[in-house]
């Protein structure tokens, strides 16, 4: 088993075909129904993402 990597003994793989965005097609998100509790999801947001909370304490 050689100790050096050899480039040509496998060719590279081929690049990934483009992704084809369906113009025509628009993805939207329903509204919400009732009433959102603001603080709680200020708080549950603070929890997930530390990083935010130290930028806005600075």
């Amino acid at each position: 088993m050689p100790d050096t990597h050899d480039t040509h003994e496998k060719s590279p793989k081929p690049a990934a075909a483009p992704r084809q965005a369906a113009a025509d097609e628009v993805l939207r998100a329903r509204p919400v129904k009732g009433e959102i509790d603001h603080a709680a999801l200020s708080r549950e947001f603070m929890v997930r993402f530390p990083k935010i909370r130290a930028a806005l304490a600075k």
